[in-house]
């Protein structure tokens, strides 16, 4: 990776568990990372959780598993994702596989108690 698309990181937290998150800033922006359930984001700029001006999601193992990861594994995937950034990278959403996303809200819904193990609505 050539020194301009190297992201210059400062991680001013980093921890616990369900979530595991972290806050920083990355080429001077503000960031907001979080790994729950089975999936990770990255949010740069902008309101960070809501509406952040740059975003990067990615699927991780099985429920809860994204929400076990260690600071090691944040740190590699804040620093993929701030490289896809500073190379001026769209940033990739849990939308984009779409099979994956139905099954993961399928767990969701049975977790909440909304659906049972078939799938079937609780009443």
């Amino acid at each position: 990776m050539d020194e301009n698309t190297t992201p210059d990181i400062e991680i001013d937290f980093l921890g616990g568990n369900c979530p595991v998150q972290a806050e920083g800033r990355i080429n001077g922006q503000r960031f907001y990372f979080r790994s729950r359930g089975q999936s990770w984001t990255l949010g740069i700029g902008g309101e960070l959780i809501e509406t952040p001006a740059w975003e990067h999601a990615e699927w991780y193992g099985e429920w809860p598993e994204a929400g076990w990861i260690t600071t090691e594994q944040a740190e590699a995937f804040i620093r993929q994702a701030a490289e896809r950034y500073a190379r001026g990278e769209a940033g990739g959403r849990l939308e984009d596989d779409p099979d994956r996303l139905a099954k993961a809200r399928k767990q969701w819904r049975a977790q909440a108690g909304l659906i049972d193990e078939e799938g079937n609505k609780n009443v």
